[in-house]
Protein backbone atom coordinates (compact mmCIF):
# COMPACT_ATOMS: atom_id res chain seq x y z
CA UNK A 1 0.00 0.00 0.00
CA UNK A 2 2.97 2.25 0.98
CA UNK A 3 4.91 1.38 -1.90
CA UNK A 4 1.57 2.59 -4.02
CA UNK A 5 0.85 5.76 -2.74
CA UNK A 6 4.54 7.21 -3.21
CA UNK A 7 4.47 5.63 -7.06
CA UNK A 8 0.49 7.48 -7.25
CA UNK A 9 2.73 10.92 -5.80
CA UNK A 10 5.81 10.58 -8.02
CA UNK A 11 3.68 10.20 -11.12
CA UNK A 12 1.58 13.23 -10.27
CA UNK A 13 4.43 15.30 -9.38
CA UNK A 14 6.31 13.83 -12.80
CA UNK A 15 3.11 14.48 -14.57
CA UNK A 16 2.43 17.78 -12.82
CA UNK A 17 4.39 20.42 -15.67
CA UNK A 18 2.00 18.79 -18.11
CA UNK A 19 -1.00 19.35 -15.71
CA UNK A 20 -0.54 22.72 -15.10
CA UNK A 21 0.90 24.26 -18.45
CA UNK A 22 -2.02 22.16 -20.66
CA UNK A 23 -4.37 20.90 -18.13
CA UNK A 24 -5.14 23.10 -16.02
CA UNK A 25 -4.95 25.90 -18.47
CA UNK A 26 -6.78 24.89 -21.04
CA UNK A 27 -9.60 23.99 -18.14
CA UNK A 28 -9.34 27.90 -17.18
CA UNK A 29 -9.63 29.51 -19.95
CA UNK A 30 -12.59 27.21 -21.11
CA UNK A 31 -14.31 28.42 -17.56
CA UNK A 32 -13.66 32.54 -18.59
CA UNK A 33 -15.12 32.16 -22.28
CA UNK A 34 -17.90 28.98 -21.43
CA UNK A 35 -20.83 29.76 -23.71
CA UNK A 36 -22.00 26.83 -21.06
CA UNK A 37 -21.84 26.08 -17.55
CA UNK A 38 -18.48 24.52 -16.68
CA UNK A 39 -18.49 21.53 -13.82
CA UNK A 40 -15.43 20.57 -12.23
CA UNK A 41 -14.72 17.12 -10.54
CA UNK A 42 -11.91 15.39 -8.92
CA UNK A 43 -12.44 11.49 -10.11
CA UNK A 44 -10.26 9.26 -12.92
CA UNK A 45 -7.29 9.82 -11.43
CA UNK A 46 -7.83 13.37 -12.76
CA UNK A 47 -9.48 17.19 -12.20
CA UNK A 48 -12.07 17.01 -15.10
CA UNK A 49 -13.57 19.96 -16.40
CA UNK A 50 -17.47 18.43 -17.81
CA UNK A 51 -18.99 20.85 -20.67
CA UNK A 52 -15.90 22.13 -22.02
CA UNK A 53 -16.16 24.39 -24.85
CA UNK A 54 -12.92 23.89 -26.68
CA UNK A 55 -14.15 20.34 -27.34
CA UNK A 56 -16.56 19.64 -30.71
CA UNK A 57 -17.44 16.91 -32.70
CA UNK A 58 -15.77 13.38 -32.86
CA UNK A 59 -13.49 14.29 -29.45
CA UNK A 60 -15.60 13.15 -26.48
CA UNK A 61 -12.96 14.03 -24.51
CA UNK A 62 -9.17 15.40 -23.71
CA UNK A 63 -6.42 13.95 -21.44
CA UNK A 64 -4.20 16.86 -20.70
CA UNK A 65 -1.95 15.55 -17.94
CA UNK A 66 -4.22 14.48 -15.26
CA UNK A 67 -6.82 17.19 -16.83
CA UNK A 68 -9.47 15.66 -18.50
CA UNK A 69 -11.80 17.95 -20.31
CA UNK A 70 -15.04 16.34 -21.64
CA UNK A 71 -17.20 17.58 -24.53
CA UNK A 72 -20.63 16.85 -22.47
CA UNK A 73 -21.65 16.94 -18.69
CA UNK A 74 -21.31 13.21 -18.31
CA UNK A 75 -18.49 10.28 -18.69
CA UNK A 76 -20.45 9.33 -21.63
CA UNK A 77 -20.32 9.65 -25.14
CA UNK A 78 -22.08 8.87 -27.90
CA UNK A 79 -22.82 5.41 -25.52
CA UNK A 80 -19.67 4.59 -24.52
CA UNK A 81 -17.88 5.46 -21.05
CA UNK A 82 -15.11 7.42 -22.00
CA UNK A 83 -14.14 8.05 -18.48
CA UNK A 84 -12.27 4.75 -18.24
CA UNK A 85 -10.35 5.55 -21.77
CA UNK A 86 -8.97 9.25 -20.40
CA UNK A 87 -8.17 7.56 -17.30
CA UNK A 88 -5.40 5.25 -18.69
CA UNK A 89 -4.34 8.50 -20.38
CA UNK A 90 -3.46 10.51 -16.92
CA UNK A 91 -1.85 7.12 -16.18
CA UNK A 92 0.19 7.17 -19.23
CA UNK A 93 0.73 11.15 -18.49
CA UNK A 94 2.09 9.86 -15.15
CA UNK A 95 4.63 7.29 -16.90
CA UNK A 96 6.16 10.18 -19.20
CA UNK A 97 5.95 12.96 -17.94
CA UNK A 98 6.37 16.23 -19.61
CA UNK A 99 6.88 14.02 -22.70
CA UNK A 100 3.58 12.60 -22.73
CA UNK A 101 2.05 15.31 -25.00
CA UNK A 102 4.59 15.54 -27.30
CA UNK A 103 4.46 11.85 -28.05
CA UNK A 104 1.11 11.99 -28.04
CA UNK A 105 1.07 14.30 -31.45
CA UNK A 106 4.16 12.84 -32.50
CA UNK A 107 1.71 9.22 -32.51
CA UNK A 108 -1.42 11.07 -33.81
CA UNK A 109 0.60 12.43 -36.81
CA UNK A 110 2.18 8.99 -37.54
CA UNK A 111 -1.02 7.10 -37.46
CA UNK A 112 -3.39 9.67 -38.20
CA UNK A 113 -6.35 6.82 -38.69
CA UNK A 114 -4.97 3.88 -37.82
CA UNK A 115 -5.94 4.90 -34.22
CA UNK A 116 -5.44 1.29 -32.63
CA UNK A 117 -2.25 0.84 -34.21
CA UNK A 118 -1.11 4.24 -32.29
CA UNK A 119 0.77 2.60 -28.48
CA UNK A 120 -0.64 5.34 -26.95
CA UNK A 121 -4.13 4.40 -27.85
CA UNK A 122 -3.95 0.61 -28.00
CA UNK A 123 -3.95 0.15 -24.10
CA UNK A 124 -6.81 2.55 -23.65
CA UNK A 125 -9.15 0.79 -26.32
CA UNK A 126 -8.56 -2.62 -25.01
CA UNK A 127 -10.97 -4.44 -23.24
CA UNK A 128 -10.74 -3.68 -19.85
CA UNK A 129 -8.88 -0.37 -20.69
CA UNK A 130 -5.06 -0.54 -19.87
CA UNK A 131 -2.29 2.23 -19.82
CA UNK A 132 -0.32 0.09 -22.67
Amino acid sequence: MKEYVMKNIIGKLWALPTTIIFGITAGILGMCIAPRKIRIRIRHNAICFYNHPFLRGPAGAVTLGNVILFQKNDDCFMGLNIAQHERQHTLQAESLGIFYIPLHIMCILIYRRYVLQNPLERGPYSNPPRPW
